[in-house]
């Protein structure tokens, strides 16, 4: 952040905001984000941090208005770009998350959330491309999602045994405690082993969160 050229008014209201997220009391930081704002409408850093705020609060247009009034002011902020990506995929705008998730990659290839984020735009356009495998594969060691991804696409497509080694991979990472309930379902009817107490005898494909 150059410091030399925003207000100091700005800059204490950008501190007080970043206290807040950190006690985390996300309206509150919102709050103090916007004032820095109001102060020095330039204030690039501002701008993304209150995107992300209006993501955390489920404020998504409200998002897409910081995100983009960031990237008019720096258009070669690949972070700002993924962020935008995101929320415009949670809005299910497909098309155009994609598209932001691309730029995000041109300016810079490493991140894996742009890689995740680009393939759930190309599933979610029904693009099940091996673009958007390659892309799972790529992403799966920060998204643990992707491999649940993966292991439905490989059920539509009967393979069994990629179906049970992504499930597996997705039970290695630190899941959410919902869906590794069902994913354990899952390997085990698809491995034939004995079912657990509440796990359906049936072999389907579960609805993850």
């Amino acid at each position: 952040m150059s410091q030399l050229r925003i207000p100091s008014k700005a800059l204490k209201e950008f501190e007080r905001a970043r206290k807040a997220f950190q006690s985390g009391d996300m309206r509150i930081s919102a709050e103090h984000l916007q004032k820095a704002v109001q102060i020095y409408p330039d204030f690039i850093e501002a701008h993304n941090a209150l995107g992300l705020r209006f993501l955390q609060t489920g404020e998504y247009l409200k998002a897409v208005t910081e995100h983009q009034i960031a990237l008019s002011l720096d258009p070669r902020n690949a972070q700002t770009h993924q962020d935008l990506s995101l929320v415009l995929l949670l809005l299910n705008r497909n098309q155009e998350a994609e598209a932001e998730a691309r730029q995000a990659l041109d300016l810079d290839p490493q991140p894996p959330g742009s890689r995740y984020f680009l393939a759930r735009a190309l599933i979610g356009q029904g693009h099940f491309t091996p673009e958007a495998i390659q892309l799972l594969h790529q992403s799966e060691h920060a998204f643990p999602n992707a491999s649940l991804v993966l292991a439905q696409i490989h059920f539509t497509e009967g393979r069994t045994e990629q179906v049970i080694a992504a499930l597996q991979r997705y039970l290695q990472a630190p899941p959410d405690p919902d869906n590794k309930q069902k994913a354990e379902c899952w390997v085990a009817q698809l491995s034939q082993q004995p079912i657990a107490n509440g796990c359906p005898t049936e072999v389907t494909r579960p609805s993850f969160r």
